[in-house]
């Protein structure tokens, strides 16, 4: 029937059935296999056929209900009863079973094909479910059942990555590059795949190979505005500022509206001193994204690069709305309030920043620097800033910038000023000869010197 219909049919258990049909039931029925392809076009074929057996028996039910049994003649009973019994079970295989043998036959390769799908819609949910270990499991059921498309090894890749980022596990990191590369294998052209291996890589701090594959998926997708963000930022961290802003330009241009490019270049015009080009960028992201408390922070602290400490506690404020718990911004809240004079509220900020969190060696230093230098006497508190500052220096290894100058002027504070002027040497050391903080740290070593404590604005 599959034949005549022009659909190959191949039975490879014939043999065995032929050397003893008792053999159905421990293979588990016939198999006849089909190629893939004619799959539905069996289907049709098996379906048409069933339907017509469905019909064919109706009708012989509805003549037999004519011919009662009060007409059958004693022979014809008597012939009835003397029907062997294999023709009557011949009938009914050849009516009954023969249908759902054959609607078998392609039964196994419909049921894997059913069981990846379930197996996929399952890793899917887990994966959105954030369950990705057991979206890794039902991916490797989906791949074991005979996936074998880049797609299957880009989603296990990305469950490999998000729990990586879970986890912390470098592991996952490295396995899931694994997947993207077979996936990319698999598919040479496969965009998500290039560029999921390249955030995977940004992750890892391996900026090369990030951006090499974030240029092959622009390459297959140029009108891709994200991956212009995403290689900007791999230049940004190798300082490589040029490409950065070019590649943030080039986002902007195909996406007018790509928040994450203003904030971007707001903070490579920092980190380049153009705090009026990061102002600018700043209030551009901010315009399209309001609840972007990074972007506040940035803005705030070019306004503090130019002394204009009331927009940059503003800008601090609306960060502090939008997360009350961000012990930086107490911080640097902290330290815009003491620039301006106002001390009462820079000792409540600091007090706040350190009782978040007590580990921040900047909230530390800051807040010694302020107990240990503040023009007013009523806020100054050497011994706690000695406490402070040498926390700090524990919590940077000694090396964080500027921890030994803080406990330098701590100690001045408390009249101890062999220590200071050991510290505040340490401080002179390890600055290089053209910094611009060089000047100044002499001139306390001088102080210190002349057993003097040093106070802010002096």
């Amino acid at each position: 029937m599959l034949e005549a219909n022009e659909i190959a049919a191949f039975i490879p258990d014939e043999n065995t059935i032929q050397m003893d049909w008792a053999y159905l039931n421990a293979i588990g029925g016939v198999r006849i296999q089909i190629p893939e392809e004619d799959r539905k076009k069996a289907l049709s074929v098996l379906a048409e056929f069933r339907d017509n057996l469905n019909r064919e028996t109706r009708e012989t039910e509805d003549r037999s209900k004519d011919h009662v049994s009060s007409e059958k003649s004693t022979s014809e009973i008597a012939s009835d009863s003397e029907r062997p019994p294999w023709q009557a079970s011949l009938e009914v295989i050849v009516l009954v079973v023969l249908p759902l043998v054959l609607i078998a036959a392609i039964g196994f390769p419909l049921w894997q094909e059913s069981e990846r799908h379930r197996a996929l819609d399952q890793g899917t949910a887990a994966y959105n479910g954030k369950n990705y270990d057991l979206a890794i499991e039902d991916f490797n059921r989906v791949i074991q059942l005979g996936d074998k498309s880049g797609w299957i090894y880009c989603a296990r890749g990305n469950a490999y990555e998000s729990r990586g980022t879970t986890n912390k596990s470098p592991r996952d990191y490295d396995r899931a590059i694994v997947d993207f590369g077979k996936a990319i294998e698999l598919e040479p052209q496969f965009f998500d795949a290039y560029e999921n291996r390249a955030d995977t890589y940004e992750i890892k701090g391996e900026y090369d190979k990030a951006i090499a594959d974030y240029s092959i998926a622009i390459q297959l997708n140029p009108s891709s505005s994200q991956s212009y963000v995403n290689r900007g930022y791999a230049h940004q961290q190798k300082s490589e500022r040029a490409e950065a802003i070019a590649d943030y330009n080039q986002a902007l241009l195909l996406d007018p509206k790509n928040e994450s490019s203003y904030a971007n270049l707001g903070i490579v015009y920092n980190d380049l001193g153009s705090y009026d080009l990061a102002i600018s960028d700043y209030s551009r992201a901010l315009q399209l994204d309001p609840k972007d408390e990074n972007a506040y922070i940035g803005r705030a602290s070019a306004y503090c690069q130019k002394d204009d400490w009331n927009r940059a506690i503003s800008d601090y404020n609306q960060a502090l709305l939008l997360n009350p718990q961000d012990s930086q911004v107490f911080n640097y809240r902290g330290d815009a309030y003491a620039s301006l004079g106002h001390n009462e509220q820079a000792l409540a900020d600091f007090n706040q920043s350190i009782r978040i969190n007590p580990n921040d060696e900047d909230a530390n230093n800051n807040f010694a620097w302020f107990l240990a230098t503040c023009p007013q006497t009523s806020m100054r508190d050497g011994k706690r800033a000695v406490k402070l500052a040498t926390k700090a220096c524990e919590l940077s290894a000694w090396k964080g910038p500027g921890v030994m100058d803080t406990l330098a002027a701590a100690y001045a504070e408390t009249g101890d000023f062999v220590n200071a002027v050991k510290c505040e040497s340490s401080h002179i050391a390890s600055l290089g000869e053209k910094s611009p903080k060089l000047d100044a740290a002499q001139k306390r070593l001088a102080l210190y010197k002349n057993h003097q404590p040093y106070r802010k604005g002096k």
